[in-house]
């Protein structure tokens, strides 16, 4: 069995920009893993950090996974004092860091316009993408657990009756809506990414729209719209709906939960028969109905060959899973 525990933590995380450089310390094998421990230290002091861990438990083998993000990165820095020894390299740096939620997507501009300072475009563009790696990975954490975790279905009380061939028919309302605390950690996941709005009239690369409301909240929901300037993060999310496309699995177990009759259905939001539960819309636009219900009646028939099943049959279950694991 698996089971998912996701663990946010935020420290600052509000956008900033290089003034004061931040002296920080960092020591390595190499050198320049000493440095870059040091830039990620200066990096979570400046602009603060989302720490991730993602547990997962499958046949008692436990597996761990901590995501460290930030938002920032190094604007240029100073070697303040460096030395090796047998364990390693020690270094000191002064770090001038940056906010990543940046406009027109310009980490730097030079001072000369002769000169080009490799090292220091180096380090910013390194910094950046290692960060925005990281927020890749807290995204990812996020989409592992879709369609499977993304959605609750519920099922009515069912009839049995007979087709015009004398089959057994058991037919069973069901209803299919968004997980909750699905919609509230991808909310939360999207809010730590965002690199925010790039001003009035100017519409952003990448944009996530959700619309949700919390069920222990009384008023009516919210909408908010994550702004990024890349598509990259609105891409994994699209590819993510388009290839991991959701089917209802409803199983009819025994006593020892043993599947005995199963069956796949496409809920009919991906049909066009009901509201759909997103809207993939543009490369660059997304929007998620947080709110909307799939309330719809599933029937299983039962022939001459499956009537044993339905006389052994003692519970039903229902579940969200990708139409590849639909091939039963």
């Amino acid at each position: 069995m698996k089971q998912l525990l996701i663990m946010i933590l935020v420290l600052g995380m509000s956008p900033v920009f290089a003034d004061d450089p931040i002296r920080t310390q960092g020591r390595g094998p190499t050198f320049e893993e000493a440095k870059n421990e040091a830039f990620r230290s200066a990096i979570e002091i400046k602009v603060g950090s989302a720490i991730v861990s993602e547990q997962e438990t499958f046949n008692d083998k436990v597996r761990d996974e901590i995501v460290n993000y930030s938002a920032g990165y190094v604007d240029k820095f100073e070697i303040v004092k460096q030395s090796q020894s047998g364990n390693g390299y020690y270094v000191i740096v002064d770090v001038w860091v940056s906010s990543s939620r940046i406009q027109n997507r310009i980490l730097g501009i030079s001072k000369n316009p002769k000169q080009f300072d490799g090292e220091r475009i180096a380090t910013q563009y390194q910094t950046y993408k290692y960060n925005k790696g990281n927020g890749d990975k807290l995204l990812n954490m996020i989409l592992n657990d879709y369609p499977k975790r993304a959605y609750k279905v519920a099922l009515g009380n069912h009839q049995l009756k007979v087709d015009v061939y004398r089959n057994a028919v058991i037919e069973i309302p069901i209803e299919i809506r968004w997980n909750p605390n699905y919609m509230i950690s991808l909310n939360e996941t999207l809010a730590l990414l965002q690199d925010g709005s790039n001003g009035f009239l100017t519409r952003s690369p990448g944009n996530v729209v959700t619309m949700f409301k919390d069920p222990k909240d009384l008023v009516l929901g919210t909408k908010s719209h994550f702004k990024f300037n890349d598509v990259i993060l609105t891409q994994k999310i699209r590819n993510t709906l388009v290839t991991r496309e959701p089917r209802m699995l409803l199983e009819i177990k025994n006593f020892d939960n043993k599947t005995i009759f199963a069956e796949c259905f496409t809920p009919d939001a991906l049909t066009g028969k009901m509201a759909p539960f997103y809207n993939i819309g543009s490369d660059d636009f997304l929007l998620f109905y947080g709110n909307n219900v799939e309330k719809s009646k599933i029937q299983l028939v039962f022939d001459e060959r499956s009537n044993n099943a339905l006389q052994r049959g003692f519970t039903l279950d229902a579940n969200i899973v990708t139409d590849e694991k639909c091939q039963i």
